[in-house]
């Protein structure tokens, strides 16, 4: 009879979240927000009826449904639009958010704000703002008082209308406290699902790496501020080793001219940007993951990239920037080195001592193993879930 009810009772619980609607909003395309993609599916795993809100691309569908997450997109790339992406984002997001009549408003980063608070006030429903960035200091604000002025201005007044406020690491959770005198935001790290990566070589077979080249891996957007070009100089003074991108962006041209220019054909590749599921199994592929990211702006000195838990997970030790949170979580575990990236000799000697010393690089890569089962979605997503029980629809 008690388990009946309990029975009973659960069935009720899952019933009354069927009936909770919350809309996320990102100003990207969902296919390759690994994070977005969690969260997204989460919810909708724990029987709340989830809306995601995302810009369309020219590769993507106007809308589908993915793990019974509803996905719309915005078209915001018309040539009126173009010049004016966050305008024309908001007003479409604005537009389309209120006509979902959700419960619940789940910004992701201070550019989806806007629309996200207005939705939430007009309909009466909770608001969730989730910062993956210090924003503000963003590299690409550095030079631009007046932009940053008013993001400023936009954060400062809607970020008091939060009910609940989410960070990415304990730097940025801190910062936003004592810059807003609010409650610190929970920290919900960007743990991958707990899964084993069995080393295969797909970038050796698919890139025709010879077999004596140790493969040193970068994966992520190609951009400034990641040390992409100390990586080349890095590779250029290691001839045993190989140097494989992953990813797509701004910098991908720059980089292969570059290539060119040092002559490093052969033994520097590139590889697409891969779809969430595909990744780490291509990550696996490495030896040694890098992120020399370097401190051109305050957000890059606080970051804790998604990468560095996806080599953790696919088994593969890492050399990182001596910035705070990445020291305090890859050497705090273990499960690689940093080094300063203004000192190239220092770094090219540490490479050089783990890439080539087979009982610590297998070392690193048991210490993986042994702390992926701490750091994982599974356990970082019950934050979330209390979040969410939290608001009290």
């Amino acid at each position: 009879m008690v388990e009946k009810k309990e029975r009973i009772s659960s069935y009720r619980m899952r019933s009354d979240k069927a009936r909770t609607k919350t809309c996320l909003l990102a100003l990207n395309d969902f296919e390759y927000d690994s994070r977005l993609r969690r969260v997204a599916a989460s919810l909708a795993s724990w029987g709340y009826e989830v809306v995601v809100l995302a810009e369309k691309s020219e590769s993507t569908s106007d809308s589908e449904t993915w793990q019974g997450v509803q996905i719309k997109r915005l078209k915001t790339t018309q040539r009126f639009w173009r010049k004016r992406r966050f305008l024309g984002f908001w007003l479409r997001a604005f537009i389309r958010a209120y006509k979902e009549k959700a419960q619940v408003y789940h910004a992701f980063d201070l550019d989806t704000l806007l629309p996200a608070a207005l939705a939430a006030k007009l309909r009466r429903a909770k608001l969730i703002y989730e910062t993956h960035e210090l924003y503000l200091e963003l590299e690409a604000l550095r030079h631009r008082p007046v932009v940053r002025a008013v993001w400023s201005i936009l954060e400062k007044s809607l970020i008091a209308r939060a009910d609940s406020i989410i960070s990415v690491n304990e730097s940025i959770a801190e910062i936003y406290q004592r810059r807003y005198r609010i409650k610190k935001p929970e920290v919900i790290l960007s743990c991958p699902p707990l899964k084993e990566y069995p080393k295969r070589d797909l970038l050796r077979k698919q890139l025709e790496i010879p077999s004596d080249k140790k493969i040193i891996l970068y994966q992520g957007v190609l951009r400034t501020g990641q040390g992409l070009f100390l990586l080349l100089e890095l590779v250029e003074h290691l001839p045993e080793a190989s140097l494989v991108f992953i990813g797509d962006g701004p910098l991908k041209k720059d980089l292969q001219v570059e290539v060119e220019k040092r002559e490093l054909w052969g033994r520097v590749f590139f590889k697409n940007r891969l779809p969430p599921k595909d990744l780490l199994y291509y990550t696996a592929s490495g030896d040694l993951g890098m992120l020399l990211m370097e401190s051109r702006a305050p957000n890059n000195f606080y970051a804790l990239p998604n990468k560095v838990f996806e080599y953790m997970m696919a088994g593969v030790p890492q050399v990182v920037s001596n910035f705070p949170e990445l020291k305090n979580f890859v050497e705090g575990t273990k499960i690689g080195v940093t080094v300063d990236v203004n000192n190239l000799e220092e770094t090219i000697a540490t490479v050089r001592e783990i890439l080539f010393d087979e009982g610590e690089l297998n070392q690193l890569r048991e210490n993986c193993k042994r702390i992926a089962g701490d750091f994982n979605w599974e356990n970082e997503s019950e934050k979330l879930k209390k979040i969410y029980e939290n608001l009290r629809l």
